[in-house]
């Protein structure tokens, strides 16, 4: 059997790929590293299952990735509690662009004329200047809350409904995961080119939600666990509610969302677009392609 020099000297691979990015918001330095064929195979079994999956390309971010700047490594578990799941699609775009730095030929489609075309899009093509916004609340993330309110009118039992929202974890994002099926992940991902709709995006958000019954009520009913808030958003709020509050909770915070995105001419309508990159989807479609 080799000595252990000889598999450490294999180790070299890695560190000849690696890439260094700034997570935005636990503004934090970490170095990722490209996959290997054990995170390939890792990744394709857990497809059976939703949280499996998520769970899964956790683990594997964790694996391929240091954070330099830390004194002591982190555990998985102290990695998901509290990263943000925006740091996750940053760590995300580092390993893709270690493994593979393209995303290959692509369909690129004007959003003005749907004029259609072919052209190969670079991890590094779909940085712009605005990509990356570090969080700059005084409150770390975590600690950081959003009450929306939501007046009800025509129902004498509810006088209001309160969303206290803030950005998820890594860890709250798995928390949803676990509370829908296979089937609904492969339905939205063909449907909507996305892992979740917008029922289990809201709940990932909102930490709790809070039903006054009246307007001096003192003691609301408060819905705090993730299978709770699914449960009441996805089986009693309606759609035009729901995308209330979304817009409120995005007006706050969409600006620290990651835009990974390839600006375009039209070479038709001459137009200016941008091809927009989901990264979760991006190596689903690797794997599944």
């Amino acid at each position: 059997m080799l000595n252990t020099e000889a598999f450490n000297n294999l180790k070299k691979l890695s560190s000849v790929r690696q890439k260094e990015v700034f997570c935005p918001l636990i503004k934090t330095r970490a170095i990722t590293s490209p996959l290997k064929v054990a995170d390939d195979l890792s990744i394709k079994s857990a497809i059976v299952s939703p949280d499996l999956y998520d769970l899964n390309i956790s683990k594997m971010i964790y694996e391929n990735v240091m954070f330099p700047d830390l004194t002591n490594k982190l555990s998985f578990e102290e990695f998901i509690n509290n990263t943000s799941y925006i740091d996750r699609q940053v760590l995300l775009w580092g390993i893709l662009f270690s493994t593979y730095k393209t995303l290959g030929k692509q369909q690129i489609i004007c959003s003005e004329c749907n004029n259609k075309f072919e052209d190969e899009v670079t991890l590094e093509s779909i940085i712009q200047k605005d990509s990356i916004t570090l969080w700059d609340q005084e409150e770390s993330f975590k600690d950081h809350n959003y009450l929306i309110e939501e007046k009800i009118e025509d129902i004498d039992t509810i006088n209001r409904i309160v969303f206290n929202t803030g950005i998820p974890t890594i860890a709250d994002h798995l928390e949803v995961l676990r509370l829908i099926t296979t089937e609904k992940l492969k339905e939205n991902f063909e449907k909507f080119n996305s892992l979740t709709t917008k029922s289990e995006d809201l709940a990932t958000v909102t930490r709790s939600i809070s039903v006054y019954k009246t307007e001096d009520d003192k003691a609301p009913d408060i819905f705090s666990t993730a299978r709770d808030v699914h449960h009441v958003i996805h089986s009693y709020l309606l759609m035009d509610f729901c995308e209330d509050v979304f817009s409120k909770y995005n007006t706050q915070f969409s600006k620290y969302l990651p835009a990974f995105k390839k600006p375009y001419v039209c070479s038709k309508c001459n137009k200016n677009f941008n091809f927009n990159v989901d990264m979760e989807v991006a190596l689903l479609r690797h794997y599944f392609r």
